[in-house]
């Protein structure tokens, strides 16, 4: 699955999570999903660490109103097999996000190159 992935203190890329033990691995622990609503209405999850605060984790970014630590991802969320599970992103999904919820420029020109490489594939 294609999804954003951020670290504390580097630039967000693009990349992809397997499964869920490679989202655990990623986030370091169990879940704790943020729906996310961009200013041109698509909806994403931030999901991160459900322990972030006890585990000694470094501050991350400030979005949506929310302070987050550790490492995060953003995908989407949709049906899979019937069920509502996270989604990857596409192309438009990774403009829309870095358009229009970035933390900074750098992170925006990141996202933008990465997401121009994904649809040239």
């Amino acid at each position: 699955m294609r999804v954003i992935l951020k670290r504390p203190g580097e630039v967000a890329t693009v990349g992809d999570l397997a499964d869920y033990e490679a989202m655990r691995e990623y986030i370091e622990g169990h879940f704790e999903t943020v729906p996310l609503l961009a200013p041109d209405y698509c909806k994403y999850l931030i999901v991160c660490n459900d322990n972030f605060l006890y585990n000694g984790s470094e501050f991350n970014l400030f979005l949506g109103g929310v302070e987050f630590y550790g490492n995060i991802f953003i995908c989407n969320v949709g049906k899979v097999k019937g069920e509502m599970d996270f989604v990857g992103l596409d192309c438009p999904d990774i403009l829309s996000i870095a358009r229009n919820l970035c933390w900074s420029e750098s992170d925006k020109r990141s996202l933008m190159v990465h997401a121009l490489a994904v649809n040239s594939l």
